[in-house]
């Protein structure tokens, strides 16, 4: 089956709360959620798909990962007929450099790191 990460994220993760008991001091601290991802290649949809959502800024405190410098080829929606990307290896290098630099343009975004 598929998910959308940015709805499992929202569902399971955004409302989250700290476990009532806990080892250590964190009585007053929020807890971080730290994301990897190694998707191979599918990150061209998931990354834009959580940016553009706001899920990324107002969930996730860090996120790493891998950028796949493949071609690309997600075919649309087979509902809605909407989406789908079509890159060469090159291609996916300049999207990637620019989904991160509208990434870095963001303010008030609470996720500190993405590389």
């Amino acid at each position: 089956p598929k998910i959308r990460l940015a709805d499992w994220i929202m569902d399971e993760i955004y409302d989250r709360e700290m476990p009532s008991i806990v080892l250590g001091d964190y009585a007053d601290k929020k807890p971080k959620v730290v994301m990897k991802m190694d998707i191979e290649s599918q990150e061209y949809a998931v990354l834009p798909d959580l940016m553009f959502s706001g899920v990324l800024c107002k969930t996730i405190d860090f996120v790493f990962g891998e950028f796949h410098h493949w071609n690309i080829h997600y075919p649309p929606d087979e509902v809605t007929g909407r989406g789908g990307l079509e890159l060469g290896a090159r291609e996916s290098l300049k999207f990637k450099n620019e989904l991160l630099r509208g990434f870095h343009s963001v303010k008030h975004c609470r996720t500190a790191s993405i590389s």
